[in-house]
């Protein structure tokens, strides 16, 4: 039996893992600025409206000397994103954001009103019921319902959590069914991963079938699932796409998110064809980005991700159908047979936008728009 030193799951938020002594030197190198000179840049930013921590002042490339004073002023902190999204889609008295902080009451949702998602196939919490979707109440019942012919592989979740939080894929029994294979290949005892999801998920945690990615898709990604994440943005008339990313896994990963030391990868989509724009690994600095998919080696000029218009018109249309956010930002798994709804998230990280296409996430495309869909929002949010 492996023996248990930490926990199994990913309980709590991680950050990309940069090598701050190696940053500097770095950025020494590149520009000739010292650590003094750096820590002065750094303290300015920190105290200045956007609040950049020591780390996006890295990240983010606020160090580049080659920033004009528009480019730098169009970057955005991570505490700026959650302002505009907040602005976009204010949650006070807003009965969407609950429903869409709960992937359960989502995902049941969107299948009522015909759209594309996985039917769950067991849920644990003590209160939860669904009709024709197994119960679980307690440790013991969700390792049975593992232990059962049948059941493995199935991929786990919380109902309230993101950035992978509490997410793994459950391969297969090992150990006459005391212990169970991870999809990262870690052997864990059955008994202390139940007593994990039962003590830290007790408002709610799910299990789905694996999803199979489209083989397009997986040339890239490897079997651990990328999604394909579409930011869309109401306007006073209609909803529109802002923009789209895909997310790698890591090597080694489960899922597109930061779950260890090897960072994940995220790539500007271009909308119209499905080609890669530009990747770039989350912990890197370099400007030139990546060629090649750190999972698989694929490069990334000769892919072209599938049913790109299919995805965009379905983002689009569930948008429609809630229309009181201002921005949305759409997780979707591609499968052979189409697009799936994994997520549904009113506050999209934009810096990985940032990462992805190297610049600002307020450039002169985009600023306008978000304006305008920010006054919009408050347009309508003053009318009785």
């Amino acid at each position: 039996m492996p023996s248990q030193t930490k926990s199994i799951l990913k309980l709590k938020r991680l950050f990309v893992d940069l090598n701050l002594q190696s940053a500097v030197e770095t950025v020494r190198r590149l520009t000739g600025k010292g650590q003094i000179r750096q820590g002065y840049e750094i303290l300015s930013l920190a105290l200045g409206p956007r609040r950049f921590s020591p780390v996006e002042y890295y990240t983010e490339g606020l160090w580049r000397t080659d920033l004009s004073a528009d480019m730098r002023a169009s970057i955005i902190s991570e505490k700026q994103s959650k302002e505009i999204n907040r602005q976009l889609s204010p949650i006070d008295g807003d009965s969407l954001h609950g429903l869409l902080t709960d992937k359960l009451l989502t995902a049941l949702t969107l299948r009522g009103a015909g759209f594309p998602v996985l039917a769950p196939r067991a849920i644990f919490g003590k209160v939860l019921r669904v009709p024709g979707v197994e119960s679980l109440a307690s440790e013991t019942e969700i390792a049975s319902f593992l232990r059962r012919e049948g059941t493995l592989p199935i991929f786990g979740k919380p109902l309230h959590a993101s950035l992978a939080i509490g997410a793994a894929s459950y391969m297969s029994l090992a150990d006459n069914g005391e212990s169970i294979i991870l999809g990262d290949r870690r052997r864990v005892s059955l008994a202390a991963l139940t007593s994990e999801i039962a003590g830290n998920f007790a408002r709610g945690y799910v299990f789905e079938p694996v999803i199979r990615q489209h083989p397009d898709v997986e040339r890239v990604t490897g079997p651990a699932v990328g999604g394909l994440r579409i930011v869309t943005l109401r306007t006073a008339d209609d909803v529109e796409v802002l923009y789209t990313l895909h997310r790698l896994p890591a090597v080694g990963a489960m899922m597109d998110a930061t779950t260890g030391a090897n960072p994940y990868t995220t790539a500007h989509i271009d909308s119209e064809t499905g080609r890669v724009i530009r990747a770039q690994a989350m912990d890197s600095m370099e400007a030139d980005g990546l060629v090649a998919s750190l999972v698989t080696g694929v490069r990334f000029d000769s892919v072209v991700l599938p049913f790109m218009k299919e995805c965009h018109s379905l983002a689009l249309d569930v948008h429609r159908l809630l229309v009181r956010p201002g921005l949305l930002g759409f997780d979707l798994a591609l499968t052979p047979d189409g697009p799936l709804i994994t997520e549904i998230n009113s506050n999209p990280y934009h810096t990985s936008y940032q990462h992805a296409a190297y610049r600002g996430f307020l450039n002169p495309d985009f600023r306008p728009r978000i304006e305008a869909a920010i006054a919009a929002v408050r347009a309508e949010s003053r009318k009785p």
